[in-house]
């Protein structure tokens, strides 16, 4: 039987007349969970009220068998994380709250120089936080999320703003650190690092419409992965037929085609494909059609 970390049972929340998450169940486990969907679908929502920042109008949040909202306060001490725009106190050094921090968490500070050195960051700590750059606030946040401790991690969009260089070190930090907790991130950036996510769920209007195992690709019937390949072949038609690829395009000298989940465990498996991403667009045209 499996042990699930985290089971959403039937969860409402509203704001107003407006429903933000319309009768959710949904059960995870370990590993990195992905949850993605056009802005307004709920993700965000979903991620504070798990963080026990929102209590549910209706529903019950279950974490490791702990109802967290049976009392007034929600008992969910091991979910921490970043999740939505969170404020930095203005009038201290990055480095000052970096410290400020490690302190009230009891968080080793060599964890946290290491992450910011990871994600070039250490050259910016001496400034105020309202003189950093938007992408160099997002590191900041990031590297406290990441570095303090707790049971269960939670991201929200932790890649925007941020460049492609940084993304994608940003993205193998998050696959790192899914191999010591559960890590849960809401995003709309899937790049090839996150390929070892375990699951993706879609979100849409309040509603998970869509549930993917990725340990088992296979099972992914919807052509929704965009598989690099690692050379352009002579006849890119030919072998996109070959591979029952849905399409096939070349951007500055390399090829990329889309597949399905059984056609991209056979491209992997004979070594035509080097990377993949699950593309969000045509997971979205998928559900749609």
């Amino acid at each position: 039987m499996t042990d699930w970390v985290v089971i959403f049972d039937g969860v409402w929340v509203r704001y107003g007349s407006t429903i933000a998450l319309e009768n959710v169940s949904v059960k995870i486990e370990e590993g990195l969970t992905l949850i993605t969907g056009p802005n307004g679908s709920g993700k965000t929502t979903l991620l504070r009220v798990l963080a026990g920042i929102r209590r549910p109008n209706r529903g019950k949040v279950f974490v490791r068998g702990v109802d967290i909202y049976s009392h007034m306060f929600p008992s969910n001490k091991g979910v921490n994380g970043l999740v939505g725009d969170e404020m930095l106190p203005y009038w201290l050094t990055g480095m000052e709250y970096m410290e400020y921090v490690a302190n009230m968490t009891k968080t080793n500070t060599d964890r946290i120089i290491e992450l910011a050195r990871k994600l070039e960051l250490t050259q910016y700590l001496r400034k105020r936080t309202w003189e950093l750059s938007s992408g160099n606030k997002k590191k900041l946040l990031l590297v406290i999320a990441l570095s303090v401790e707790s049971d269960i991690l939670v991201i929200d969009e932790p890649f925007a703003t941020l460049d492609p260089k940084t993304v994608r070190k940003v993205a193998s930090i998050i696959v790192a650190e899914s191999k010591k907790r559960p890590v849960i991130v809401a995003t709309h950036v899937l790049s090839a690092e996150l390929s070892e996510a375990s699951r993706l769920l879609f979100m849409m209007a309040g509603k998970i419409i869509a549930d993917y195992d990725l340990k088992d690709i296979v099972s992914v019937d919807s052509p929704i992965f965009r598989a690099k390949l690692y050379e352009i072949p002579r006849n890119p038609l030919e072998v996109a037929k070959e591979l029952g690829a849905t399409e096939v395009t070349i951007e500055e000298r390399t090829a990329y085609v889309v597949l399905n989940g059984r056609s991209l465990l056979d491209c992997l498996e004979r070594r035509i494909c080097s990377s993949y991403t699950i593309d969000v667009s045509r997971l979205l045209s998928s559900l749609m059609a």
